[in-house]
């Protein structure tokens, strides 16, 4: 965010309905002003329970917009263009109180389309795709995106859970050394001095923005530093059928910033227990197999969220029977991911070359798809993934 001028107000992370952005609050008798000029985008929001309604007015040089804004708009986003020569923006509001917030606020300088990204499907075991080796045809998506990529054979992760998994992705450290860890004294939350791949990509001019479906929120474990927005509103499907709602949201966020670098962070969870994908991925791959007692049941032995929401907690080993159907679940959510992945990709693809690894073209896209961790499923006497690292 551009420094304010001649003002000491803090930056804070502001959360309206899912999604965290740097902000800067603004009243009535108190507007901000920031060194901008020519085209600019910026997100304006309000608090809920702090007004029903806020209006915004953003001055630069002789020219003046105003907008309204409800609690209920979440965070509004708009681009602005103002007189070449503006020195400085103004923005204003008529809040009495607090509870409106300016953020997201940058240039947009038109330049070559350049997108780079990284997907991560939660607990998604290697032979669970296709591409190395899974029957039945449950990645034709990814599998189409891997012939055009390098594949890796050999990648292991840092990590049996995602924040210390993803803390080793970002700074390419071991986790003992990030600190993302399990300790008596809590942890699990990225600390600001350790450098990060997403400050360095904001740093180099990228639009930088996150996207998860995770039950728990990354913002809130220091993960959406150098983020300039991070969208955790999918999480409110909870495991189940998220899929739909993040490539949602991850198409249409780069149908409206068409002409700037763009850094993507998109976590996809429905492949993480509890496994109950939608039909028909439901019954792909359990046709045939013999569920647990009634339908009551099997869902009591994937779902065992009780208050402390520990699914891995079986109390006892799953007959063969029913881990054949545990795992034939666990490949639908595969399939279903896979299903909703394919789109998106097809959609980055139509934006701008992804080049293969044998390709002399310059790639404009760079995509790595890859996991945090993998899966269990009682092959080292656990199920899940806890403290197992196979």
């Amino acid at each position: 965010m551009p420094a304010l001028i001649a003002d000491g107000r803090p930056v804070s992370k502001v959360r309206l309905l899912g999604v965290s952005r740097n902000a800067v609050e603004l009243r009535r008798d108190r507007p901000a002003r920031f060194a901008l000029s020519g085209r600019v985008r910026v997100a304006l929001g309000v608090l809920s329970g702090s007004a029903e309604s806020v209006t915004f007015t953003i001055t630069g040089g002789d020219k003046t917009e105003s907008l309204p804004v409800t609690p209920e708009n979440g965070w509004v986003e708009i681009d602005l263009t103002f007189p070449e020569g503006t020195a400085e923006i103004a923005f204003a509001c008529d809040a009495p109180g607090s509870g409106a917030f300016v953020a997201g606020i940058h240039p947009v300088v038109p330049g070559p389309t350049r997108l780079a990204g990284l997907i991560i499907i939660d607990a998604l075991r290697a032979d669970g795709l296709g591409v190395y080796g899974a029957p039945g045809n449950p990645s034709p998506n990814i599998d189409a995106f891997a012939r055009k990529s390098a594949v890796f054979t050999r990648a292991h992760t840092a990590a049996p859970f995602t924040l210390s998994s993803m803390g080793s992705i970002w700074t390419g450290m071991w986790p003992w050394q990030h600190q993302v860890i399990f300790t008596s004294e809590g942890g699990l939350s990225l600390s600001a001095d350790v450098p990060s791949l997403v400050t360095a990509f904001r740093d180099a001019g990228y639009h930088t923005a996150a996207f998860s479906g995770a039950y728990f929120s990354f913002a809130d474990n220091g993960f959406a530093r150098g983020f300039e927005l991070m969208d955790e509103s999918c999480a409110d499907q909870f495991f189940f059928e998220s899929a739909d709602c993040l490539a949602q949201k991850v198409t249409s966020f780069i149908e409206s910033h068409p002409d700037e670098p763009l850094f993507l962070y998109v976590h996809f969870v429905d492949t993480h227990a509890p496994y109950w994908p939608p039909e028909p991925f439901r019954s792909k791959f359990t046709a045939g197999l013999k569920k647990p007692s009634d339908e009551d049941t099997a869902r009591g032995l994937i779902d065992q969220f009780e208050q402390n929401r520990k699914w891995w907690q079986f109390y006892r080993k799953p007959s063969d029977t029913d881990l054949a159907w545990l795992r034939g679940l666990y490949q639908g959510e595969v399939a279903y991911v896979d299903d909703r992945i394919g789109p998106l990709l097809t959609f980055i693809e139509r934006r701008c070359v992804i080049s293969g690894p044998d390709s002399r073209v310059e790639p404009v896209c760079t995509l790595v798809l890859t996991a945090d961790h993998g899966e269990a499923f009682f092959e080292h006497g656990q199920m899940d993934h806890v403290a197992d690292l196979h």
